[in-house]
C-alpha cells in the first residue's frame, strides 16, 4: 500500500516560505513523521507553525528591516490612494475617462498593493518572504485602525457597513501585495539559504 501524500498546498507553502532561519531539513521532518500515520490537521499546524516562527524570528532579527518594509508599504499604498483617486478624479472631470467609481477605487487600490509588494521584495531580497508577511500584518493593523477611525467621523453609517467596506479594500491591497511581492519576483530555490541582502541588517 502506497503512503498517502501530504497536503499539497501545505507542502508547497512550507517549500517556497523560506526564511534564513528555518531549518532545511523541516520538510523532510515533517514527512517522515505524516507517513509514520500523523493525520492532515497535524501536518497544516507544523507547516503554519514553521512558517510563523521562521518569519517571527527573522523579523527579531532584522527589526530596521523590518520598519522599512512597514513604512514602504504604508506611504506607497496610501500615494497610491491619494494620487490615484485625484488622478481619476480629473479623467472623469474632463471626460477623459468613463468609469464606475467604485470599480476605479478597487483598481487603485490593487495596485498600490502590486507596486507596494514588488518594492518591499525588491528592497529585501534576502529576507523577502519575512519582509512582504510584515508589510502583510501592516496592512491589517492599517484596515484595523481605518475602521476605528472611519467610524470615529461617520454618525451615518453603522459599524458593520464600514467594517465590511474596509476589509474588502484589505483584501483587494493584500491580493495585490502578495502578486507584486511573491509573483513578480524571484524566491530562494527550496532547501538555498537566501541571498545575501545588500541593505544593512540594523
Amino acid at each position: 500500500m502506497k503512503p498517502a501524500k501530504p497536503p499539497v498546498l501545505a507542502t508547497w507553502l512550507l517549500e517556497h516560505a523560506r526564511f534564513s532561519t528555518t531549518d532545511s531539513v523541516i520538510a523532510g521532518d515533517l514527512l517522515e513523521e505524516f507517513n509514520r500515520g500523523r493525520s492532515a490537521a497535524w501536518y497544516w499546524r507544523q507547516v503554519l507553525v514553521a512558517i510563523v516562527v521562521g518569519c517571527t524570528s527573522e523579523v527579531r532579527h532584522h527589526r530596521g528591516l523590518a520598519a522599512r518594509a512597514v513604512l514602504v508599504t504604508w506611504a506607497i499604498n496610501y500615494g497610491a490612494l491619494m494620487l490615484g483617486r485625484e488622478a481619476m478624479i480629473e479623467l472623469f472631470r474632463h471626460g477623459l475617462l468613463a468609469y464606475h467609481p467604485q470599480l476605479a477605487h478597487w483598481a487603485i487600490c490593487f495596485l498600490g498593493g502590486l507596486v507596494s509588494g514588488l518594492i518591499v521584495a525588491l528592497l529585501h531580497r534576502g529576507y523577502r518572504n519575512a519582509m512582504l508577511l510584515a508589510g502583510a500584518a501592516a496592512l491589517l493593523g492599517w484596515a484595523l485602525m481605518a475602521i476605528v477611525i472611519l467610524k470615529a467621523g461617520s454618525l451615518h453609517h453603522p459599524l458593520l457597513q464600514i467594517a465590511g467596506a474596509t476589509i474588502v479594500y484589505y483584501l483587494v491591497v493584500l491580493s495585490g501585495f502578495a502578486i507584486g511581492g511573491f509573483f513578480f519576483t524571484p524566491s530562494p530555490k527550496p532547501g538555498a539559504p537566501p541571498t545575501r541582502d545588500p541593505s544593512p541588517a540594523f
